[in-house]
């Protein structure tokens, strides 16, 4: 469940009510208190503070806590409150822009702090989102099993008519994605196009990640 930074320069695994910072060029681990950990398009780090999403800026105003970082030389950094709502999971879609589910089984898209889609998921189950890499789409997960996919105005995107999909990656240019089921099997489709092309592959996966 590690959420990448865009760059590549970070990691962040979640650790029930924290989670850790990780990266490839240093052994130092940083422990952070919060939860739902994303990362924005500009590689900016946010999380679930409390009952609030927060974000680490470098644009600090007068009168904010200031911190720093290990081996960041030394660059002030705050926090600012971007939702004052205590999502369960993020989806960045552009540095304004993000899909959240929410306490209660909302799935919402706020932008600049303002909700611009809201719908009801499932009651129960453990919900997340996760962005495509290009941001064009988002998906929806509720107990590991994918749900569907969204633009971002909230519009449905045509997935294959796959059951019991468990494993989602799409190419770098979201021209094509593969996806495995519940029992292995993979698949390589278009998004949005539905079922159209759709192809079983030769081998069994139970986890997917496209190289670019």
């Amino acid at each position: 469940e590690a959420v990448w930074q865009p760059q590549g320069g970070l990691a962040a695994i979640p650790r029930g009510s924290s989670f850790e910072l990780v990266s490839p060029a240093s052994s130092q681990t940083i422990e952070v208190s919060g939860t739902a950990p994303a990362f924005k398009p500009d590689g900016t780090l946010t999380y679930v503070r409390g009952r609030e999403l927060v974000e680490w800026s470098g644009r600090c105003r007068a009168g904010d806590r200031l911190f720093t970082l290990p081996n960041d030389n030394a660059t002030a950094r705050c926090l600012h409150v971007l939702l004052r709502e205590p999502a369960r999971s993020v989806a960045w879609l552009t540095n304004g822009r993000f899909a959240a589910t929410l306490p209660h089984g909302d799935l919402a898209i706020f932008a600049d702090g303002r909700s611009v889609f809201r719908t009801a998921l499932l009651p129960a189950g453990i919900a997340r989102v996760e962005a495509s890499p290009r941001r064009d789409f988002f998906t929806v997960w509720l107990d590991g099993d994918l749900l569907g996919a969204f633009d971002s105005n909230g519009a449905p995107v045509v997935m294959p008519p796959v059951p019991a999909g468990r494993a989602l990656a799409c190419a770098p240019d979201e021209a094509w994605c593969v996806l495995a089921t519940s029992g292995g099997s993979v698949y390589l489709f278009r998004p949005g196009t539905g079922d159209a092309r759709l192809r079983r592959l030769d081998f069994r996966a139970r986890d997917l990640a496209w190289r670019s």
